[in-house]
């Protein structure tokens, strides 16, 4: 099933925000969609994972419904951003490419 899902942001994500440019937002909580209580184990594997290769910043996603522990990994390739989603078996995950377009990548 995996796909593309491309929302234009020009007008959100302007010049000021260039620092963004190759950057992915990615979780490790609930792996395959299933809710896990093991969420911080994972989250903190993840973090392990990444800090070693990758400049990164810790955050919390959501809005008032649903929210969850994720990090913003910056200059990292697509496919480097897809091999760690799936690793860490997420559905999905958000990239920002070059120019600032923020697509959601189904996995």
């Amino acid at each position: 099933m995996g796909g593309t899902l491309t929302i234009g942001c020009d007008d959100i994500l302007g010049d000021e925000h260039s620092y963004l440019k190759n950057s992915a937002f990615i979780t490790a909580n609930n792996p395959n969609g299933i809710i896990s209580e093991d969420n911080e184990k994972y989250n903190r594997q993840l973090l392990v994972d990444i800090c070693t290769e990758y400049r990164c910043t810790t955050g919390i996603g959501g809005d008032t419904s649903h929210s969850e522990d994720h990090y913003l990994i910056y200059d990292i390739s697509l496919a480097d951003a897809t091999d760690i989603a799936k690793k860490y078996k997420q559905l999905a995950f958000i990239y920002i490419d070059s120019t600032l377009t923020v697509r959601l990548q189904v996995l």
